[in-house]
C-alpha cells in the first residue's frame, strides 16, 4: 500500500476510486435527523406580531421550525461570524480548526477545543453524547453526511431552530418570543448579540436568572462580529448600551378560545402561525363582554361570546369564547362555534328574500295581526297587535307576525328562509334532522355566533357570504368572493331598515353626537330566555355577540335588546364617529310614489302620497287595491257597475272605500277602526252575481278522501284551486270558517287535511263566495 502513496499521481487515482464510495456511504448511512424536523413548537402571534400562545414540543421544549426568511438577516450573518466564519465554504469540517483542536486535545490529554463547525453543531443536537474523541470522530462523519445531503440553508435552519438557549428554550424563534417578547425577524443588534452568546453557556447566561453573565456574553459576541460585520458606531453604541431582558415572557394565552379554534381549523401541530386578530380589539371585546356578564351572573347568566369581522377582508379581529377561559360555569366551552337558537336574529334575511322576490318594499303595507296556519298561531313577544304596519316598521320592532306571513308566502312559493339558509351553507351538525317549519324566523333553526357574523358580513358585502379568516396567510392568494346570497340592492334596503332600530345609547339623538356613528343592526331572544342575541354591522365591521349559559338555562335577564345590543352598540362606539362613510345607494334601487296607507304603487284614487325606495324589474308593480273608488245609486246607496249603470249620469255619485282583506277589516273593527264597508252590489245586476261568481274547481263537492296509512301527510295534501273573475286581485280560503291563506286566484293552494267533515269556501276581493263540502276519513275513521 505504501507504494501507492509514494506518487502523487498514484494517490489522486486512489482517492478517485474511493471518492463514490465514501459519497454514497455519506449518503446510504441512517441519519437521525427526524427530531430536529419535527419536534417543534407551535406559536400563535396576534396580527402586530405579539404573542397568544407558545406549545411545548413532544419533548418538552419550546422550538419553532423558522425558515430563514422569517429569521432577521443580521441574527443569520452574526451567528455565522461568530461560530463558524467558514461555514459556506467547507464540507461540514474546518480542516485548519480541526487539526488545531487535535492538537491541543492531545497535549492537554482531554478535549479543550472542539473545532465544531455549525454543521457538527447540528450533528451533536442530532444525538447528543458526553465530549470524547469517539463522539468527536461521529460528529465529523454526521456532519459530512448532512453536508451531502442537505443544502446550506437546510443545514442553517436546523441549527437556528435547535439551538439551545436556555432552560427548555431552543432556537432563535422560541428566545425571540419568550426573552423579547417579539419574532426573531424583529430583533435589535444587542438583543441577537445575547441570543448568539447562549448555546456555548446557555445555563450560566440565562439573563432571568444571570443577568452580569449575559451582559458579559454579549458584550463579547458584539465586540467581535460588530467589526466582521461592518455595522455604524451608532448602532454599535446602541447594542452595547441595550437593556437585557429581566425575565422570561410569560405564556400569556389572551385569546384561549380563538387560539383552539385556530389549532383546530389549521390541522397544523407546529410552526408559527400569525392570526388576524388585533390584541386591542380583543382585549375591548373581552373586557366588554366580561363586564356585561358579571352584571347579569346574580340573574342566572354566566356564558357569552363576541366575534368581531373586517368586512373588507374577512379578517377576524376580535374572538372571545367566554367571559373566563377559568370560570367553572362553562368557561371553557367556546360560545362563539355553538348552535343556539337566534331568535329573531334571522328576520333580516327573511325580508331580504322577500324584498329580491318582489313581495315587498320599505314602505310596502304587512299585517299584524293574528293568524291561525294549520294549527300555529304565532303571537308577538308583547302579546299585542298592530295590524297594518310598514315592513321597514315590521322589521325594526321585530314584529312575529308579519315575518311568519311573509314566510308562509315564500315557503309555499319557491323556499322559505331555511332552504335560503341551507343553500347559504349553513348545514349540517345535527341540523338536517330538524323541521323548524314558520317557526324558523322565531328561532327554530339554531346557529353559532360565527355563522350569524357570517350572514350579516353577507349584508355588509352587498350579498356576497365569504368565510371567516383566521390566519393572515390566508391574504397572500386572491380574496374568496363568496357566494352570492342576496342581491346588493337588497341588503342596501335591508341595512337601511335595520338602522331604524331603537339604540340603547341616546335612542332619540345618537345622531347628534360626534363619538356615535350609523349601525344597523339586529337582536334576538330565543324562546324561554335562554339567549340573547345581537349582531350589528356598518361598512367597515360587523359584530356579534350571544349571551346565555352553556347549560341552556333560562334567565328573565336574556333579553336581546336589553342583554347583548348594548355591547355591540359600546364597541360600535369605540370604533366609528358619526362622520364615517355608510352604505351608498345602488344604482338598481331607485324612488317612487306610493299609497301612505298600503305602500303600494300609488293608483288614481290614492289621495296620500309618499317615497318609497324599490327595484324595478322586481318589485311588485301592482297600483294600490285599498283605496277603490265605487260608483254608487243614489236612490239606495247600492253599488253599481259598467253593466247595470242603466239609468242616467245624475243618478250616480262616485265614493272613495278602503278595501282590507275580510281577517284585516275584522280586526281593524274589532280595535276601533272606523270605515265604511263598499256597499253591496245592485242585486238586478246578473253579470256581477252569476258571470263573475267564484267557482271552486277543487276540491269537488261532497268529495270523499281517504287518507293511506304509512304515507307522510306531505305527500296526501289537497289542492285548493278556484275559478275568479276579470276584476279579483284576490282570494281567501277558508276551512270551518277559519282563514287557512290567501294570494291570487290563479295560484295554486293546499291543504294538509285530517280526517272529519269539512267546508271549504273561498271569498274573493269582491265579496263573493263560493263553498263546498268535503268528506276525509282515515284508517280509524267509520
Amino acid at each position: 500500500m505504501k507504494r501507492y502513496f509514494e506518487s502523487p499521481r498514484k494517490f489522486f487515482i486512489v482517492f478517485l476510486f474511493f471518492l463514490p464510495t465514501i459519497y454514497f456511504l455519506l449518503r446510504l448511512t441512517p441519519l437521525p435527523i427526524e427530531k430536529l424536523k419535527t419536534d417543534y413548537s407551535a406559536a400563535y402571534l396576534a396580527s402586530d406580531g405579539r404573542l397568544l400562545r407558545l406549545t411545548l414540543s413532544k419533548s418538552g421544549k419550546y422550538r419553532l421550525p423558522l425558515k430563514l426568511d422569517e429569521i432577521s438577516p443580521q441574527v443569520i450573518r452574526g451567528f455565522v461570524a461568530y461560530e463558524d466564519q467558514w461555514f459556506n465554504w467547507h464540507l461540514g469540517v474546518n480542516p485548519v480548526a480541526l487539526v488545531r483542536a487535535v492538537f491541543l486535545d492531545i497535549t492537554h490529554r482531554k478535549i479543550v477545543s472542539g473545532a465544531s463547525t455549525i454543521t457538527m453543531q447540528v450533528a451533536k443536537l442530532m444525538n447528543r453524547r458526553p465530549r470524547t474523541f469517539k463522539a468527536k470522530v461521529i460528529e465529523v462523519f454526521r456532519a459530512m453526511q448532512l453536508e451531502a445531503r442537505y443544502s446550506k440553508k437546510q443545514i442553517l435552519e436546523f441549527y437556528l431552530n435547535s439551538v439551545p438557549m436556555g432552560g427548555n428554550i431552543e432556537g432563535v424563534g422560541a428566545a425571540s418570543l419568550l426573552y423579547f417578547g417579539k419574532p426573531a425577524k424583529s430583533l435589535s443588534w444587542g438583543e441577537t448579540a445575547l441570543l448568539i452568546s447562549l448555546p456555548r453557556s446557555p445555563a450560566a447566561r440565562r439573563p432571568d436568572r444571570f443577568p452580569e453573565k449575559a451582559k458579559e456574553g454579549r458584550n463579547k459576541v458584539l465586540t467581535q462580529i460588530l467589526p466582521l460585520l461592518k455595522t455604524s458606531p451608532k448602532e454599535a453604541e446602541a447594542a452595547f448600551h441595550s437593556l437585557l431582558p429581566k425575565g422570561r415572557f410569560k405564556n400569556p394565552d389572551p385569546a384561549p378560545h380563538l387560539v383552539n379554534r385556530a389549532a383546530s381549523l389549521s390541522g397544523q401541530a407546529s410552526g408559527v402561525l400569525t392570526l388576524t386578530v388585533r390584541p386591542n380589539l380583543q382585549g375591548l371585546a373581552q373586557q366588554m363582554l366580561s363586564g356585561t356578564v358579571s352584571t347579569l351572573r346574580s340573574q342566572g347568566v354566566y356564558n357569552g361570546a363576541v366575534i368581531m369581522v373586517d368586512n373588507h377582508t374577512m379578517k377576524v379581529l376580535a374572538y372571545v369564547g367566554s367571559p373566563d377561559f377559568h370560570d367553572a360555569e362553562g368557561g371553557q366551552i367556546n360560545g362563539a362555534n355553538i348552535l343556539r337558537s337566534p331568535g329573531s336574529a334571522l328576520k333580516p334575511f327573511l325580508y331580504g328574500i322577500a324584498i329580491d322576490r318582489g313581495l315587498i318594499t320599505p314602505k310596502r303595507i304587512l299585517f299584524d295581526i293574528p293568524r291561525d296556519y294549520g294549527g300555529y298561531k304565532p303571537v308577538n313577544y308583547e302579546g299585542k297587535y298592530t295590524g297594518p304596519i310598514s315592513a321597514e316598521e315590521a322589521l325594526a320592532t321585530s314584529l312575529n307576525t308579519p315575518a311568519v306571513g311573509l314566510e308562509a308566502t315564500l315557503a309555499s312559493e319557491t323556499g322559505g328562509l331555511e332552504e335560503w339558509i341551507k343553500q347559504a351553507g349553513c348545514i349540517g351538525r345535527g341540523r338536517s334532522c330538524l323541521n323548524p317549519g314558520l317557526s324558523v324566523v322565531l328561532g327554530a333553526y339554531p346557529m353559532a355566533v360565527e355563522e350569524m357574523v357570517r350572514l350579516y358580513g353577507a349584508l355588509a358585502n352587498g350579498g356576497r357570504m365569504r368565510p371567516l379568516v383566521f390566519f393572515e396567510e390566508d391574504h397572500g392568494v386572491e380574496p374568496v368572493k363568496g357566494k352570492e346570497v342576496l342581491s346588493k340592492e337588497s341588503c342596501y334596503l335591508v341595512s337601511e331598515m335595520l338602522s331604524k332600530v331603537l339604540r340603547t345609547d341616546l335612542p332619540a339623538s345618537w345622531e347628534f353626537s360626534p363619538t356615535r356613528g350609523k349601525v344597523a343592526f339586529k337582536t334576538g331572544t330565543s324562546f324561554g330566555h335562554k339567549d340573547a342575541w345581537c349582531v350589528g354591522y356598518n361598512p367597515d365591521y360587523t359584530i356579534g355577540v350571544w349571551l346565555g349559559n352553556a347549560n341552556n338555562q333560562g334567565s328573565p335577564a336574556l333579553i336581546g335588546h336589553d342583554a347583548a345590543a348594548p355591547v355591540v352598540i359600546n364597541l360600535f362606539n369605540q370604533l366609528t364617529r358619526s362622520n364615517d362613510s355608510w352604505f351608498q345607494r345602488p344604482p338598481g334601487v331607485k324612488i317612487r310614489k306610493v299609497c301612505a296607507l298600503s305602500g303600494q304603487p300609488a293608483g288614481e284614487d290614492c289621495k296620500n302620497v309618499i317615497e318609497d325606495e324599490f327595484i324595478p324589474g322586481v318589485s311588485d308593480a301592482q297600483p294600490c287595491p285599498t283605496h277603490r273608488r265605487v260608483w254608487v245609486r243614489k236612490k239606495d246607496g247600492r253599488e253599481v257597475c259598467r253593466y247595470c249603470m242603466t239609468g242616467k249620469s245624475g243618478e250616480y255619485d262616485s265614493k272613495f272605500f278602503e278595501v282590507w282583506p275580510p281577517d284585516v277589516t275584522r280586526f281593524l273593527r274589532s280595535h276601533g277602526g272606523k270605515f265604511s264597508p263598499i256597499p253591496r252590489h245592485n242585486p238586478d245586476c246578473v253579470y256581477f252575481f252569476s258571470r263573475f261568481k267564484p267557482r271552486i274547481t277543487s276540491p269537488k263537492s261532497q268529495g270523499k278522501y281517504e287518507l293511506a296509512a304509512g304515507i307522510s301527510p306531505e305527500s296526501q295534501k289537497i289542492t285548493l284551486s278556484v275559478q275568479a273573475g276579470p276584476d279579483v286581485d284576490e282570494v281567501y280560503w277558508f276551512l270551518n270558517g277559519q282563514l287557512i291563506s290567501q294570494g291570487k286566484p290563479d295560484k295554486l293552494f293546499y291543504w294538509s287535511p285530517e280526517a272529519g267533515k269539512w267546508e271549504v269556501s273561498v271569498v274573493d276581493s269582491r265579496g263573493r263566495a263560493d263553498k263546498v263540502e268535503v268528506l276525509v276519513f282515515g284508517k280509524n275513521s267509520k
